[in-house]
């Protein structure tokens, strides 16, 4: 489990979901169960297709798009990790090259 600040219009959307639902879970099927991750997956690819993006989009893509954008914004590695609940080392791996304050410095 996987705390994940979210705020402006997202967060008004969750909001206004959860009070028309009684699951716990943010993403589930017509039945209130959770959503498995490789039915999302399943549901993701198709989308890929039909805008012909020509790349595979999976689960972990949302998250990877989401900690890019963030670190392209200008959000403080040590912030982007709190809120993605990971490491500074994994920021630092996976979204460094992306980070605008260290590019300017090179």
């Amino acid at each position: 489990v996987r705390t994940i600040h979210i705020g402006g219009e997202a967060l008004a959307v969750l909001k206004r979901r959860s009070e028309s639902r009684t699951s716990e879970h943010v993403f589930t099927g017509a039945g209130g169960a959770p959503i498995e991750k490789r039915y999302l997956a399943k549901g993701l690819s198709h989308f890929a297709e039909a805008a012909k993006t020509g790349k595979a989009v999976v689960p972990d893509s949302l998250r990877h798009g989401y900690g890019t954008r963030m670190i392209q914004a200008g959000v403080p590695a040590f912030e982007l990790a709190k809120m993605m609940g990971t490491s500074l080392a994994m920021i630092d791996r996976h979204y460094g090259h992306h980070d605008q304050n260290r590019a300017r410095a090179h």
